[in-house]
């Protein structure tokens, strides 16, 4: 159920995760690498793929495969690194398309039918597909 809708207009980096695209609104982005060695850590979420080392920086990286209804094994090649109240993390991504400019527009769903949708903020138009925009803050919680 939707409860509210707003418009707004933001810079993005649009990222692909097989057939879904999403935007992370750059003002948190530390980088963009290529995926690096990850160490798992039993007994963990299968969201959390491990932790890296960056720049003297031990860094929590999430996958968004198991959060995402896909049918279909998408490889991930790319690490986005983001500050968060509480230090740096990664999230892995196929592929980083493009930083544009997007007019979101918000819809604050009260109840998500599954996990990944308690961090979508809302939907853009990107090239005549939508794009689903997440907060990454809530998307690391």
């Amino acid at each position: 159920m939707v409860a509210a809708s707003t418009s707004h207009l933001a810079s993005h980096c649009i990222v692909r995760h097989g057939t879904t695209r999403l935007a992370l609104p750059v003002h948190g982005l530390r980088q963009v690498l290529q995926q690096p060695r990850l160490v798992s850590v039993p007994g963990t979420h299968p969201v959390l793929r491990g932790l890296c080392h960056e720049r003297g920086e031990f860094l929590p990286v999430l996958g968004l495969g198991e959060l995402l209804p896909q049918d279909q094994q998408v490889e991930e090649h790319r690490l986005l690194i983001v500050d968060g109240p509480e230090g740096g993390w990664g999230v892995l991504v196929e592929d980083v398309e493009s930083l544009a400019r997007l007019e979101s527009t918000s819809e604050l769903r009260q109840t998500p039918e599954n996990p990944w949708e308690t961090a979508l903020i809302g939907w853009a138009s990107w090239q005549d597909q939508k794009v689903h925009v997440l907060d990454v803050q809530r998307f690391q919680q």
